[in-house]
């Protein structure tokens, strides 16, 4: 990470921008100590995908549950019960 002095800073704006669109970081200084660090924005998430509820409640019913037919969320409540958990 380089950095610049604020008295540099507009100046330097455009070649600034280019290294930040480069993928650089750079750290602004102001009588010689660093009071910043401007980073180059995050790639933007992608689009969100609805929930095909069909899909997975075909998925659920291909699960197997434990032995005995008691799943996950029934060995937990019985733990609690016993105070084992």
């Amino acid at each position: 990470m380089d950095s610049i002095n604020i008295a540099d800073l507009r100046d330097e704006l455009d070649t600034l921008i280019d290294r930040l669109e480069a993928g650089e970081a750079v750290q602004i200084m102001r009588d010689g100590r660093y009071f910043a660090r401007v980073t180059p924005a995050a790639p933007p998430l992608p689009p969100r995908q609805p929930i095909d509820f069909v899909a997975l409640k075909a998925l659920r019913a291909t699960t197997v549950n434990y032995a005995g037919g008691i799943n996950g969320s029934m060995t937990v409540e019985e733990m609690r019960r016993h105070d084992l958990l």
